[in-house]
């Protein structure tokens, strides 16, 4: 198992020279060793560049494959008695040991090359390993486990089985596959254009749940310790992390998920991490998809965990992160000391799990609870029960000297702080511990217990409140989850694996490979029956594929008279006993075949399950079954004063009132949608939840096998509703050790699955089905003329005919034509009645086809989109840019203007001002000569009247004469013109002062003249 990969992909770098497309240079890369795909994908993610990355791989893997072939041809021998072994035990066709020898030979030689074509004829095995298995060559068991393998060898744990199955083989080991830029390069990428891989499932799925509108489910099936939970878990991951912004709905599913693993899971024989319960999650996605709710469904809580570990085992993990990891203050509160103090954490050896580190998960867990709107205080509450039940674990029983069937409780002290814990007095505790009531008409009838009854009493009250809290719990995470928003779905199931121990398998294996088997019989009506019926309804030409059916498995578990009904039938009945239940069963199913009751089991009986035989343990099974406690420990619960314990226990009876009426009729029928209710929590232990409701018989009497039965049909009603992509987890070994690959353990797990009928169906028939019209539809791109609607199925055919078409054609054929006859017709295609049936190639062909027709539309569209917004855009922004423009000279003009007025006004003012001044200096002047010679009244008023007349002589000509010099000068007006006018102004005041003084003299002559005359006459007088 530590070999090194054989030479066998030495023919790699033959290949991947040859002149193959891109699809399929894609799909031989990964014959790489792990760090180059993870260097390819990366790289692709970072530089997006496939073909430089590639052949550097490519060099590397053939360098490394050079150094390692010498090795392997020690391991061939081996190799070859193991192939020897598996063929003498397979029933299916297998090829002769010596083609096996001849190729391991061939194989093992260092300069090992493709097989030949002669190889081919005779049988040889097809040595490259795949990334599809419907692409091989030669198709048996061996060649499949081998591919498997190969690539778990070189730490390629994903192979698909076409487009809709991927088988997982669990490593058991970290693998650098899920890092955010390999996330990265499978979003928007099509099918076969990546490595196989859990998140191209999950891209798969929400491509279509986004651009097809349609629901979706991903069936994540295998025995336990397969890995199921941890693709469930990347499969969220890639779902919550597809948008660049995470929505505080996509931080609360990733949390719930934390929760329920706390609660839900434990370590196992066969798994570290095994789930406990069932778990069908929908995830709602919104018009941009979004996700924008989501509800979870739990099937089956494995409560008898609780009370009882079988060795290698533990108990549920919040036990041990509680004790481990929480605070001192806390943990003294609740007296909890350590794992080992405990019945019910140490009856196994395995205390500890080195992959669960407790210490550090509580913390995470009590973050997750108040993501999900669970306070402090609540959370308190909740680890107060759960210590309450770790204490009940912890109560001794002794029964009374002298009497045979009374007890009584011999560490009060602890008896004292589980009534405070669960809020109930201590002594009305006791009391509904150590006796029985019983209703009848006339009263209530108690009945004590002795020891061993009371200890059972104390264990079914543990498993009760640890039921009743996982239930709450799965509730409180649906409020928060459950927006009411999103139309569409994506569903992912995750539910327990087939299981068959050593020791005893009891009524829980029983439920648990029941719901396995109607697992398997979807698939098988998936993938065998529907395909059957399609065809021969629609008129295909196929070969048909002989499959396992488990139909007849099933008829005999939940038909009439089956195994369910005999066991609902024996717990109606008081007196009837496990012995009795094992009695009628044999004599009801003697002549059933897959019914058998071997000697060596005197309290068993054996079923022929799909996945092998199992031998069930009688015992327990009526008890587990009727699922109910003690009547006097319903009164002392529904009495309790702890807030949460209320809240669960009024819950519990809600829920057993809504399962008592769902469940009057017969034949279960789909489950009816209530907002704001928990109908989703359809677990099998919502029968726990029955017994609350008191003296309601309905209610009481609805056992778990049947509620179980219910809700599987529920079950598959919602996933037969939706398109299904399936997930095959195998399990490589049973010693969960690395890097060791278990052939038997793997064909085991091939067979019982049904994963050659898988391959051999999806190889020879045609998967993908689109009706006519929507064929038409979405195709008629690559025909150049114009579909008139006038024949359907002849339009079909000319597209299926054209010239694009025909080149996958071509080119299949051409790929096929080395490969021998094997008896499957090669066509591509053909037209059934009402649909087209095409292959996987001849789709993905006509989809990249028709994504580069679109592409180029697209690139002619955008083309004139974009000239027309430009020049709209040109037209707009030339007019803004005139209006601008427009504005602007009007902006400036207008400055100009202002900047020129400003100046025309300080002109004039220095020029007034100048002449204002000197005509008030000749005034001045004026004034003061008139008051030295005229003294008197009449001098005065003259010179006043004369100065008026001057003055508004002065102000009228000078106006006139500023008015034209200033409408003639405006723009050319200078310094000289102020001097010019000085001038002008001078020489006027001179002549108006030479007039002035002529005139003065003149009035002075005719004064001297007149009083001369007057002397003259008063002399001559």
């Amino acid at each position: 198992t530590n070999a090194s990969p054989t030479s066998m992909e030495v023919a790699s770098p033959s290949l991947l020279k040859d002149g193959v497309g891109e699809k399929q240079r894609g799909a031989d890369t990964s014959l790489c060793s792990l760090e180059e795909i993870v260097h390819f994908v990366e790289s692709d993610t970072e530089e997006n560049d496939d073909d430089t990355h590639s052949s550097h791989g490519r060099s590397r893997a053939s360098d490394k494959r050079n150094s390692t072939s010498s090795s392997s041809s020690s391991s061939s021998a081996a190799a070859a008695a193991a192939a020897s072994k598996t063929t003498s035990s397979s029933s299916f066709p297998a090829v002769s040991l010596a083609s096996s020898l001849k190729c391991l030979s061939v194989s093992s030689s260092s300069n090992a090359t493709r097989p030949t074509e002669e190889d081919r004829h005779y049988g040889a095995l097809d040595l490259r390993d795949t990334d599809d298995m419907i692409h091989m060559t030669r198709m048996n068991v061996h060649t499949i486990l081998h591919n498997l393998k190969a690539r778990y060898l070189r730490d390629v744990i994903y192979t698909n089985i076409g487009a809709s199955i991927l088988v997982a083989v669990n490593p058991y080991k970290e693998l650098p596959l899920y890092s955010n830029p390999i996330l990265r390069s499978y979003v928007d990428h099509e099918h076969g254009a990546r490595p196989p891989h859990i998140f191209a499932i999950a891209e798969m799925a929400y491509r279509s749940v986004t651009q097809q509108k349609c629901n979706q489910s991903v069936v994540v099936s295998g025995e336990s310790g397969a890995g199921k939970t941890v693709s469930c878990k990347w499969l969220i991951h890639y779902l919550v992390n597809i948008t660049d912004n995470q929505t505080r709905v996509e931080q609360q599913l990733v949390y719930a998920n934390h929760v329920l693993e706390s609660f839900g899971n434990a370590c196992t024989l066969r798994n570290d991490n095994s789930s406990r319960f069932g778990k069908f999650t929908k995830i709602k996605f919104d018009e941009q998809g979004k996700i924008a709710g989501a509800r979870i469904t739990d099937y089956l809580l494995e409560k008898s965990r609780i009370v009882h570990q079988e060795e290698g085992e533990r108990n549920f993990h919040i036990f041990f992160e509680l004790l481990c990891g929480g605070s001192i203050a806390l943990r003294e509160k609740l007296r909890l000391t350590k794992p080992a103090d405990f019945r019910y954490l140490n009856q196994s050896t395995v205390i500890s799990v080195s992959e669960w580190n407790e210490s550090d998960r509580f913390p995470l867990t009590q973050q997750a609870l108040l993501v999900l709107g669970i306070e402090e205080k609540e959370q308190l509450q909740i680890f107060e029960l759960m210590a309450a039940v770790l204490h009940l674990g912890e109560l001794n029983f002794r029964d009374q000297e002298g009497t045979m069937d009374q007890c009584r409780v011999i560490n009060m002290d602890q008896l004292s702080f589980v009534a405070q814990l669960l809020g109930m007095e201590p002594k009305v505790f006791e009391i509904a511990l150590i006796q029985k009531s019983l209703h009848t008409v006339d009263g209530v009838l108690q009945t004590p217990l002795d020891a061993k009854q009371a200890k059972e009493n104390c264990d079914s009250l543990a498993r009760r409140i640890y039921q009743m809290v996982f239930t709450y719990l799965v509730h409180r995470i649906n409020l928060v989850l459950d927006t009411g928003r999103g139309h569409n779905f994506i569903a992912l199931l995750d539910i327990f694996g087939f299981e068959n121990f050593d020791a005893v398998n009891s009524f829980e294996q029983f439920c648990i490979n029941y719901a396995n088997e109607k697992l398997q019989q979807f698939f098988n009506d998936h993938i065998f029956k529907l395909e059957e019926k399609v065809y021969a309804e629609e008129g295909i030409t196929w070969e048909k594929i002989d499959f396992v059916d488990n139909e007849e498995t099933l008829d005999m578990i939940e038909k009439r008279l089956g195994i369910l009904d005999v066991l609902d039938e024996e717990c109606r009945f008081p007196k009837a006993t496990d012995d009795s239940f094992r009695r009628k069963l044999v004599k009801t199913l003697e002549n059933c075949k897959y019914f058998r009751v071997p000697k060596r089991l005197r309290t068993g009986f054996r079923i022929l399950h799909y996945a092998g035989e199992v031998d069930y343990e009688a015992s327990g099974f009526l008890e587990k079954n009727r699922d109910q406690i003690q009547s006097s420990l319903v009164d002392a619960l529904a009495q309790t004063t702890n807030p949460l314990l209320q809240d669960v226990v009024r819950f519990g009876t809600r829920e057993a009132s809504a399962v008592s009426s769902t469940s009057s009729s017969p034949c279960p029928s789909p489950r009816p949608t209530r907002s704001g209710s928990v109908s989703g929590h359809a677990s099998p232990s919502r029968s726990a939840s029955g017994s609350f409701v008191r003296r309601n018989t309905k209610a009481a009497s609805h056992s778990v096998g049947s509620q179980f039965k219910r809700q599987l049909a529920e079950l598959m009603e919602d996933l037969t509703s939706t398109n299904s992509w399936f997930v095959r987890c195998v399990r490589s070994n049973m010693s969960k050790f690395p890097n060791e690959f278990d052939e038997e353990l793997v064909e085991t797990q091939l067979r019982y699955s049904g994963m050659l009928e898988t391959i051999r169906v999806r190889k020879a028939g045609y998967p993908i089905r689109t009706p006519h019209d929507l064929f038409v539809l979405r195709y008629r791109m690559l025909c150049d003329h114009v579909f008139k609607r006038t024949n359907v199925i002849s339009e079909c055919k000319a597209i299926l005919t054209g010239e694009i078409a025909s080149k996958c054609t071509q080119l299949e054929s051409k790929d096929e034509g080395s490969v021998p006859e094997t008896g499957v017709s090669k066509n591509l295609w053909q037209l059934g009645k009402t649909m087209v049936f095409m292959r996987e190639s001849m789709y993905f062909y006509l989809e990249d086809s028709r994504k580069t027709r679109l592409q180029h539309c697209a690139v002619v569209l955008q083309a004139l989109y974009r000239m027309y917004t430009v020049r709209k855009w040109y037209v707009h922004y030339r007019a803004q840019v005139i209006r601008v423009q427009a504005q602007v000279r009007r902006f400036l003009c207008r400055q100009r203007f202002l900047r020129q007025k400003r100046a025309a006004i300080r002109l004039q003012a220095r020029v007034r001002c100048f002449q204002k001044r000197q005509w008030y200096v000749g005034v001045r002047r004026s004034f003061v000569v008139h008051q030295a010679l005229v003294r008197a009244f009449l001098q005065r008023k003259c010179y006043l009247r004369e100065r008026h007349v001057l003055v508004k002589a002065q102000a009228g000509v000078r106006a006139v004469l500023a008015l034209r010099r200033y409408r003639r000068s405006r723009y050319v007006l200078t310094k000289a013109q102020a001097g010019a006018r000085l001038v002008l102004a001078r020489r006027h005041f001179l002549r108006v002062r030479r007039s002035a003084i002529f005139c003065q003299a003149m009035v002075r002559a005719r004064q001297q003249r007149q009083r001369y005359l007057r002397q003259r006459q008063l002399l001559i007088r």
